[in-house]
């Protein structure tokens, strides 16, 4: 009795042990509102641009992707959180992080996938989706105050108040992400954060936020220094100084 338990608790052990080195991830979810023989596609985002990996036609609502790293330089990237893209077309996509050995479960609208979509797994992925939602909310506030301007186009009173009322939007969103990225120093999605723009609207200019991209790197040099993300950043961060230093010297 004493061996048969030993081996079934030896067994356990190695399946979890066999779980826990998958090199590959899962992404799997429901869609509403889609249509017939509408295709979901994914793409990793590497420093090159958008790789497109694999693609599954969704069914009764549904979609499962296992996406496996069948090389070293996938693993070896995949190792730590990637950037991926799951879209229904160009402009209807979202932006999420996920590694190996992770699985993702994902809800969404395909009427407006970024604006609808909830994912459930890895902590970088539920930040990702935080993010989102709260530039949802951000758009959506600025397309009322945007119709407000363009119906009162004629009226300098009213297009004075929209104007305030769009840069303290601008202010609560930038204070959002600072707080964001204060909160969550460990993920990778505080990248995501610096970078997140809307239209022509840049939320940290790199120049003028410095400190707070050397902070971002600092935190997440010491758990993936490897990461080709970070390294990114170790590279616009010398860029950004050497840029900086040339205009000094040139004053």
């Amino acid at each position: 009795m004493y061996y048969r338990f030993l081996f079934l608790l030896l067994f356990s052990f190695s399946l979890i042990g066999c779980r826990q080195t998958k090199q590959e991830i899962v992404f799997r979810g429901n869609i509403t509102h889609y249509s017939n023989h509408q295709w979901l596609y994914i793409s990793e985002l590497t420093l090159d641009g958008f790789t497109l990996f694999d693609s599954t036609e969704i069914k009764n609502g549904e979609f499962n992707f296992t996406l496996k790293s069948t090389d070293e330089i996938s693993r070896q990237r995949r190792s730590t959180p990637t950037f991926f893209q799951l879209s229904l077309q160009p402009n209807q996509a979202f932006t999420t992080l996920a590694k190996n050995g992770e699985v993702l479960e994902i809800e969404a609208d395909a009427r407006n996938m970024a604006k609808s979509y909830n994912i459930k797994g890895a902590e970088d992925a539920r930040l990702m989706n935080r993010l989102d939602k709260q530039l949802a909310l951000f758009i959506d506030s600025t397309d009322i105050l945007t119709s407000i301007y363009q119906s009162e186009i004629e009226n300098d009173s009213v297009r004075g108040l929209v104007e305030k009322a769009y840069n303290q939007l601008v202010y609560n969103h930038t204070t959002f992400l600072k707080d964001f990225i204060a909160e969550n120093p460990t993920s990778i999605a505080t990248i995501a954060a610096f970078y997140q723009r809307y239209n022509r609207k840049i939320f940290f200019i790199e120049d003028e936020n410095l400190p707070l991209l050397e902070q971002i790197y600092q935190q997440l040099v010491i758990i993936y220094p490897d990461n080709e993300n970070i390294k990114w950043i170790n590279n616009r961060i010398e860029m950004i100084k050497f840029k900086l230093a040339q205009e000094n010297e040139n004053k």
